[in-house]
């Protein structure tokens, strides 16, 4: 299943407001572990910018699980 995640990168590059988009659809099982994937992230993110300023970001990504018996 694919799960997808907004977030929002700030100004500094630190990812908040971390979102399932499709929870309805996604095992919770899944759900769970792509929210705490996002949460534990250690690493900054390249932050966007806009007139040479940074700026906060909407961000919404994939995060792909295979299950195998």
């Amino acid at each position: 299943g694919t799960v997808y995640i907004t977030f929002i990168v700030s100004e500094i590059g630190k990812i908040a407001e971390v979102n399932c988009v499709n929870d309805r659809y996604i095992s919770p099982d899944l759900v769970e572990e792509a929210l705490r994937v996002m949460n534990a992230y250690p690493y900054y993110w390249t932050p966007a910018t806009f007139n040479g300023k940074t700026v906060e970001q909407y961000m919404r990504i994939p995060i792909r699980f295979n299950l195998t018996n």
